[in-house]
């Protein structure tokens, strides 16, 4: 496929993945898979997550995000975190979400102090990674989300500080 036919195939599964049409959105993943692209393929691992257009499958899932790892796309590592997260593989959630950190993405600082603030005990360690999303760029390396929740979190803190 030449690369406009490919530029157009991204963009067509896009519109169908926001309009809902994941049988055909997931069919077009997997083409671009196919071809070597990483982000076709860490959406490959979402879909097997999430259960959309096909039957949840942890195991493909996983060897998607691999491939997509291997491939370069680094939102894929997050992504895996976020899996083992939900089904409680704490260690390697949240040595992902370090890997995750490492390479760029601060969006992970905030899932690393949500994880540690469960404890009181790690108090120094979740203000850290709130401050790392904090200095970050809105939409450069972190959503306006984050740095909301971020805040929010960091308010939390500062309320059972003074209790």
């Amino acid at each position: 496929m030449d690369n406009k036919a490919t530029e157009d195939l991204e963009m067509t599964v896009l519109v169908a993945e926001e309009e809902g049409r994941y049988e055909d959105a997931f069919a077009m993943y997997q083409q671009l898979a196919d071809q070597g692209h990483p982000y076709a393929m860490s959406s490959l691992a979402r879909f097997y997550d999430d259960g959309l257009a096909v039957d949840a499958d942890f195991d493909l899932g996983l060897y998607w995000a691999e491939k997509a790892i291997a491939a370069g796309d680094l939102t894929a590592i997050n992504n895996l975190a976020v899996t083992f997260r939900r089904i409680g593989q704490m260690r390697k959630s949240k040595a992902l979400f370090e890997q995750a950190l490492a390479a760029g993405d601060l969006g992970a600082a905030l899932d690393l102090a949500q994880i540690y603030s469960i404890s009181d005990q790690e108090t120094d360690r979740v203000k850290h990674y709130l401050q790392i999303v904090l200095d970050g760029e809105v939409y450069v390396t972190v959503s306006e989300g984050d740095i909301e929740e971020a805040q929010a979190l960091l308010a939390e803190i500062a309320g059972r500080d003074l209790a």
